[in-house]
């Protein structure tokens, strides 16, 4: 859901992840019945300081089970409700069907999450959040989307 959430909206490396709340998110389908997820608010950005933020959608691979919707919902399913906050951390034993505590995990946690998944999986390689906003820009660029 992280990696999905990074790519699909090209967030920076910490910048507005400890401010999401599962209501941000929407579902919608463009004029070909094709589902997307959007933001439904707009963010202050580095590169938007008027609160106009990129407008990321996460959209459906027709025939294919790659949607990143799927996860995204069974992930804000176990979600704590009495949070407000998207990412929470996850509890050491679900609770009634509860996979997270009522506290979210900081900037700094957010910001080295792609590091330490790179870590902790031993890759030859260690990413970090902003390799998946370069991975963003890099595909748009090649599919000639204008900033």
């Amino acid at each position: 859901v992280f990696l999905n959430i990074m790519l699909s909206f090209g967030r920076r490396g910490w910048e507005n992840l400890a401010g999401l709340r599962g209501m941000d998110f929407a579902v919608t389908r463009d004029d070909n019945e094709i589902m997307y997820v959007y933001l439904t608010r707009d963010f202050q950005t580095k590169n938007h300081q008027d609160n106009k933020s990129s407008d990321g959608h996460m959209f459906q691979i027709k025939d294919s089970h790659r949607f990143p919707l799927k996860p995204l919902v069974k992930y804000m399913r176990h979600l704590k409700p009495i949070c407000q906050a998207f990412f929470q951390v996850p509890r050491p034993e679900p609770i009634e069907n509860i996979f997270y505590n009522n506290v979210h995990p900081g900037n700094n946690k957010l910001g080295n999450f792609v590091r330490t998944i790179s870590e902790e999986a031993g890759l030859s390689k260690i990413y970090t959040n902003h390799c998946l906003r370069a991975t963003t820009v890099h595909i748009l660029d090649k599919a000639q989307i204008p900033s």
